[in-house]
């Protein structure tokens, strides 16, 4: 229970920014809720159910392991193999996909909304959203599988067991990273609201220094952008094989004699294979299959030389069986390695021997699923963010529970009212606000905003389904 009076700050940029948090927080709850709702909805019976004990995708400290890819030569255009016995998903991908982008530009307009608010560097947080945007837009649009019967599938927004199963992998990482994204908004607010109490309270005319980085702002924008722009073509089925295409640096690894050092190549990613030549009007050129090469590596900065110097940042494919059979592909723009280097590893796991495996959809799922097409770092970060999660529901949890004890404590008869402790001295105040802060942020910003803690909460779906068990407990 909250004993510390303190007058609530109505300062105009304070009630902007609140508004900014709760307008962010309610979008960030509909996602939420969204993903939800999609762990709920039905899917089409395979055709077929495949022996189970095939072998599985394993992990490395450094790398990502998936389906091989091999180097062949191409003469002519190379495509998909569409197949019309089979059913890929394609519909109910793209609406997902753009819902989400759609979503997630709405909430970046509320973030962006906060940036400018605080005195505060969020670039943590950026980061952070950047991870989303790039977890979307890697979301394949081509599950291919087969179904039991193919009749009505064409036009409605359905699912295969494989392609839902792929959605709810994208749609767990995203619901991590989301709640850590609210919750960090939530901490950005209640130090630039410390930061004001200081300077009302002690009298100070302190500013607070900090470098603010834009660039990523318009980088994520112009993504978000870019892909929403290329809805239409995509759903229309225009160029729908090539999911990103640009000019790389290529080379061999110890490759010595055939050609010295990085070679400019135009590259492009289809579903099924990466391909590379002279230049983008070239004919003939290379495909790297996902069939041989099985090894997908960002290289980390301390490792690579090169970075340190150019900034250029550094993809790996190599051979898990022969590791000397390596290919290297770098970019100037770190975004840039980003994107391909997730796509291309989103697209090795869709064509691997693990993820190819139909399981019938009566087998209970494997918990560990979920995590194979996670390097050991990405695995590391979202341990952290369901300890966050875990702590919001917590938080939830305790809410809920003293709110019913206050309604109890405020209509039981023949009670004294509960006296708020002030305290006497401005810092012993500040000290009292900041642990109230770090145990109870919900609470912290509506005592010093005015504001409901309704409004701030992070996840209300799960928030509802406490309070409906406390009711039906109740009964």
């Amino acid at each position: 229970m909250n004993n510390i009076k303190v007058d609530p700050l109505n300062a105009p940029e304070i009630q902007v920014l609140m508004d900014m948090i709760k307008k962010a927080i309610n979008k960030g709850n509909s996602i939420l809720n969204f993903i939800d709702d999609f762990s709920n909805i039905p899917t089409e019976t395979p055709l077929h159910s495949v022996n189970n004990d095939l072998p599985m995708s394993p992990m490395s400290p450094s790398y990502f392991f998936a389906s091989p890819i091999k180097t062949r030569k191409y003469s002519g255009i190379y495509s998909l193999d569409g197949s019309s016995t089979k059913y890929n998903n394609s519909h109910a991908l793209i609406f997902v996909k753009y819902l989400l982008l759609n979503e997630l530009k709405e909430l970046f307009h509320y973030i962006k909304g906060v940036y400018k608010i605080v005195n505060f560097e969020m670039n943590d947080l950026i980061d952070k959203f950047l991870q989303c945007i790039i977890i979307v837009v890697s979301m394949s649009i081509v599950i291919e599988d087969s179904l039991a019967s193919t009749e009505g599938i064409d036009g409605k927004v359905k699912f295969s067991v494989k392609g839902k199963k792929y959605v709810m992998d994208v749609l767990f990482r995203l619901r991590l990273h989301l709640i850590n994204i609210l919750n960090e908004l939530k901490y950005n607010a209640s130090e630039e609201i410390l930061f004001t109490y200081k300077k009302n309270l002690l009298n100070s005319d302190a500013k607070f220094q900090m470098e603010k980085k834009a660039e990523k702002i318009n980088v994520i924008d112009n993504i978000i952008s870019r892909e929403i722009k290329d809805y239409f073509n995509i759903k229309n089925g225009s160029n729908n094989d090539q999911i990103l295409k640009g000019n790389l640096y290529k080379r061999k690894k110890n490759e010595k004699f055939i050609t010295k050092g990085w070679v400019k190549k135009y590259f492009i990613l289809t579903h099924r294979a990466l391909k590379y030549s002279d230049n983008d009007n070239s004919k003939d050129g290379r495909i790297l299959m996902f069939c041989d090469y099985n090894c997908i590596e960002l290289i980390p900065e301390e490792d690579d030389k090169d970075r340190k110097k150019n900034r250029l940042v550094r993809i790996r494919l190599f051979s898990h069986q022969d590791p000397k059979q390596t290919i290297l592909i770098k970019s100037n723009d770190e975004i840039e390695a980003l994107l391909w280097f997730n796509q291309i590893r989103d697209k090795m796991y869709i064509n691997s021997p693990f993820f190819l495996n139909e399981v019938n959809e009566d087998e209970k799922d494997d918990v560990n699923e979920k995590y194979r097409n996670l390097t050991n770092e990405e695995l590391r970060d979202l341990v952290k963010y369901i300890s966050v999660e875990e702590k919001i529901k917590t938080n939830i949890i305790k809410y809920t529970f003293l709110k019913k004890m206050d309604e109890i404590a405020k209509s039981a008869p023949n009670q004294e009212p509960v006296n708020n402790y002030t305290p006497t001295d401005s810092k012993d105040l500040l000290v009292k606000l900041e642990r109230l802060r770090n145990e109870n942020m919900d609470l912290f910003l509506s005592i010093t905003t005015d504001n409901k803690q309704e409004d701030i909460i992070i996840n209300i779906m799960h928030k509802k389904k406490i309070m409906n068990k406390q009711q039906k407990y109740s009964k």
